[in-house]
C-alpha cells in the first residue's frame, strides 16, 4: 500500500503515526489499516494537485472551513462548547440544536412548538410495509413535508430556523407512524423531541426520555461525514444558482421544453432528469463499490467570529 521498507513502518509505528496489534504465540504483528491509509493521503498529498484532491475525499487534508464542530481526543465540540459537558450540565437536544444553528447556547429552558400535521398518519400507513424501519418512514415523510411547504424557498434565516425547529419535531413523531397512526400527534403533544421518541415508539421504560435525549445531544454533529457532506454540496448548489442568476442553459433547459411541447405536467422535467440520471447514479455506486474506499471529505475547524 505504501510502497515502504519495513524500516520506514517501524519508524511510523515509534512515532505513533501507526498503531500495531502484535499477534499472540507469534512474533508478527498486524497494523491498523486506518492510518497506513492515512498516511498513503499525506504521501500522494506531495505529488500533485489531483492526488490532492483525490485524498482529500478519503479522510484526508480539511476541503473546506467550518466553525460548526471540532472533533478531537475529548470528542465532539459544538461552536466551542464540548457535547460530554453540555449533556453533564443537563443541556438539553432542543437547546444544543439551538446553538448549532445560531452559536449562541440558550440561558432559559427551549421548548419547540408543535407543528400541525401536513397529511393524515394513516395516508402512510397504507403505503409502508408493517416491518418498515423507522428511516424508511422518514425516507418518505420529508419529501411529502416539502412538497407541503410551498414557501420554503427564499427564507430569510429566521424562517428558516422556525421551519427546521418543526422539521425535527415532526421527524421526532413520525417515527412510529406504521406502528402506529394516533401516535404521531400524541408525540408531537410531548413538551420535547426525546419524549415524543418515547411516545412514538411506545418506550415503557423508565427515564428513556433523558437517555435519548442525551443520545441525541452527543450525535447531533459529526463533522463533515458523508451526510453532511452531501447536506452542503446541495445547499451550495442552490446558492450558486441564486447568485449566478441566469446561467448558460444546461440539458435542463432542454428537459423543459420538451415537457412543454409534449404538454407534459408541471414538474414533469424535474422527474425526466431524475429517471434518466439514475442510470449514472446507479452505474457510481456499481463502480463505487468496485473501488471500496470510504468517501469521507475532512472540515478544519475555525472558531467563529465573536460579536461585539
Amino acid at each position: 500500500m505504501l510502497g515502504i521498507k519495513r524500516t520506514t513502518l517501524y519508524t511510523y509505528v515509534s512515532r505513533g503515526l501507526v498503531r500495531c496489534v502484535p499477534q499472540k504465540g507469534t512474533k508478527q504483528s498486524r497494523y491498523v489499516r486506518m492510518d497506513l491509509e492515512r498516511l498513503k493521503v499525506r504521501h500522494d498529498a506531495r505529488a500533485g494537485h489531483a492526488a490532492v484532491a483525490s485524498g482529500a475525499l478519503r479522510w484526508g487534508e480539511p476541503v473546506i472551513d467550518s466553525s460548526v464542530t471540532r472533533i478531537d481526543a475529548r470528542g465532539a465540540a459544538y461552536r466551542g462548547h464540548l457535547a460530554v459537558e453540555m449533556v453533564a450540565r443537563g443541556a438539553s437536544f432542543e437547546a444544543v440544536t439551538e446553538l448549532l444553528w445560531t452559536g449562541q447556547l440558550p440561558a432559559a429552558v427551549v421548548r419547540w412548538p408543535a407543528p400541525p400535521l401536513p397529511f393524515l398518519p394513516s395516508a402512510l400507513k397504507g403505503l409502508l410495509p408493517a416491518e418498515a424501519p423507522p428511516l424508511a418512514v422518514l425516507s418518505a415523510v420529508v419529501p411529502l413535508l416539502g412538497a407541503a411547504d410551498s414557501v420554503r424557498f427564499a427564507a430569510s434565516p429566521e424562517q428558516e430556523w422556525l421551519r427546521a425547529r418543526r422539521l425535527l419535531r415532526l421527524l421526532g413523531a413520525w417515527v412510529g407512524a406504521v406502528q402506529g397512526p394516533g401516535r404521531v400527534a400524541e408525540a408531537l403533544a410531548q413538551d420535547s423531541l426525546a419524549a415524543g421518541l418515547v411516545q412514538a415508539w411506545g418506550v415503557k421504560a423508565r427515564g428513556a426520555a433523558g437517555l435519548l435525549d442525551r443520545a441525541l445531544v452527543l450525535c447531533a454533529d459529526h463533522e463533515l461525514n458523508v451526510s453532511t457532506f452531501a447536506v452542503r454540496v446541495a445547499r451550495a448548489v442552490a446558492d450558486a444558482m441564486r447568485e449566478e442568476g441566469h446561467p448558460p442553459p444546461t440539458v435542463d433547459f432542454g428537459l423543459v421544453a420538451l415537457a412543454a411541447v409534449l404538454g407534459l405536467p408541471r414538474g414533469a422535467a424535474t422527474a425526466l432528469f431524475a429517471v434518466r440520471r439514475a442510470a449514472g447514479w446507479v452505474a457510481h455506486v456499481l463502480e463505487q463499490r468496485e473501488q471500496g474506499h470510504v468517501l469521507r471529505p475532512r472540515a478544519r475547524y475555525v472558531e467563529a467570529k465573536k460579536e461585539g
